[in-house]
């Protein structure tokens, strides 16, 4: 009856809540495990290309288009990862506890570009969960209330 297609039509609903907490909470887990592996420096300029990652999954997902100018600055920014990835490391056989090799220099950065992925996700999930008209009543003390008790119960 009626029931069970009000029920279906919100299923959306609550499975985006969800994975806006679960893509939260990696988000974090993946940030903060990247500060354990190199100097906060380098995270945080890893970090610095999620605008690359939240365009790339707004494309893929079919939600989002950008033009050849904002392109050419996401090529800027992947240049710059790349400068500081490569600037982060040493050679292999350094004996500086500070210094990075660059297996370790790139794992660093693939944990923050998984972080990036996440908060991409995360915040797919969250403009999916405004759209409806019970996510549109959500002041953003909820949302956020709500994205971190998820995020925390799924780690």
């Amino acid at each position: 009856g009626d029931d069970d297609t009000n029920n279906r039509s919100e299923d959306p609903l609550y499975l985006n809540f969800g994975f806006m907490g679960l893509f939260d909470g990696l988000d974090f887990f993946f940030t903060s495990v990247g500060f354990t592996m190199a100097n906060a420096s380098f995270v945080e300029t890893v970090k610095s290309s999620q605008p690359i990652t939240t365009t790339a999954v707004a494309l893929l997902l079919g939600i989002d288009t950008f033009k050849k100018a904002e392109a050419m600055s996401m090529v800027v920014i992947v240049a710059g990862v790349f400068c500081a990835t490569l600037g982060n490391s040493q050679d292999d056989d350094t004996t500086s506890p500070s210094s990075m090799t660059m297996r370790q220099s790139i794992e660093t950065a693939v944990f923050g570009i998984t972080a990036n992925l996440c908060f991409a996700l995360r915040v797919t999930s969250q403009k999916r969960i405004r759209a409806h008209p019970l996510g549109r009543e959500l002041d953003d003390t909820n949302m956020l209330m709500w994205t971190q008790r998820i995020g925390s119960l799924a780690l």
